[in-house]
């Protein structure tokens, strides 16, 4: 899919999204990205060390002194003598790399039933948008929900981005979510770096703790929503409702682009499986699991029993089955 130039810096992203939901997301990613600012929080640290040779210099230890000054003392001993008088000598410069401190850019959504509608889909546009910020840097994406135990996610796949959407709770974000997961992130050495917690009623939370805050919420009239950050200044802009078919498409995670039908069947769409590893059998030889191609998870074919005289053949019937990411299956 060919993209408009405004599009090319998110475009690892936007393929994953059908051409008629590009128009909405670029209006919310060209809006809000001039908002975000310049990375923080992204100091080199510890000790340089050397690595290689790199430059010519005037000044240094005689033990790097080029070997053509050397030559020149054997013939010339006299042109060395003054050449080190007035400081023409060339000696090699090392070069040196310096350790860099750990980057990271951790963000925190509300799930809340304030943060439901309209607001998840600012969410999504963030997250793409920390994503680039992240990869120019060379840091570390990592998000969570404030409502859930502190655990982090990675953001390289489009189910990571349904895992976000599908993440609802009816339990406003309290200071006692704050804290825990303000604890947990010093326990794990996400110090360094950027934190960003977006929601709307947030607890109070110092600049010391949080970088950036981000509070999304409709606006009085409910005709737009009001996207406010705060990052030591205060900056903010009102968005447009979008489309309410557009809108509705992305919030439940209807991505056209990410798990296409690999044929259809009496049952409605067959998500795309991987063809690489062996398909796992049930003993009894009536059950298939395939392992599922754009999410974690399997989708399980069960046969029919052995066809009786004079019956038709039914048809199979085709589950799909999601676990958590990282969980290894073994075979039976």
């Amino acid at each position: 899919m060919q993209l408009p130039k405004s599009l090319q810096p998110w475009r690892e992203w936007l393929h994953w999204f059908s051409p008629g939901q590009l128009p909405l997301l670029a209006d919310l990613l060209g809006r809000i990205n001039p908002l975000l600012g310049p990375l923080r929080g992204l100091q080199q640290g510890g000790t340089p060390e050397a690595d290689g040779l790199g430059d010519l210099q005037r000044r240094g230890p005689y033990e790097r002194l080029l070997a053509s000054e050397w030559l020149l003392a054997e013939e010339l001993p006299d042109e060395f003598l003054r050449r080190a008088v007035v400081g023409e000598h060339l000696f090699l410069a090392p070069q040196y790399r310096a350790h860099q401190a750990n980057r990271w850019i951790v963000v925190l959504f509300d799930a809340g039933p304030l943060q439901w509608g309209a607001p998840r889909l600012v969410h999504l546009a963030l997250l793409i948008l920390l994503a680039r910020r992240a990869r120019e840097a060379g840091a570390e994406l990592r998000w969570g929900i404030l409502q859930s135990a502190p655990q982090l996610h990675e953001f390289q796949a489009p189910w990571q981005l349904k895992l976000l959407l599908e993440a609802r709770t009816y339990q406003p974000v309290t200071e006692a979510h704050w804290q825990a997961w303000h604890a947990w992130l010093a326990d794990n050495t996400y110090d360094s770096g950027e934190r960003w917690v977006v929601g709307q009623q947030l607890p109070a939370i110092d600049t010391r703790s949080c970088t950036h805050t981000v509070q999304v919420k409709q606006s009085l009239d409910g005709q737009r929503i009001v996207f406010a950050l705060h990052s030591g200044t205060a900056r903010r802009v009102e968005l447009p409702n979008p489309d309410e078919r557009q809108a509705l498409q992305l919030i439940k995670g209807e991505f056209n682009n990410v798990a296409p039908a690999a044929h259809r069947t009496a049952k409605g769409q067959v998500p795309r499986v991987a063809l690489t590893p062996a398909p796992i059998i049930a003993p009894s030889g009536r059950h298939i699991a395939l392992k599922l191609l754009d999410e974690p998870g399997l989708l399980v074919i069960k046969l029919p029993a052995a066809r009786q005289k004079g019956a038709r053949h039914p048809p199979c019937a085709v589950e799909r089955t999601r676990h958590a990411p990282g969980h290894h299956l073994s075979r039976p």
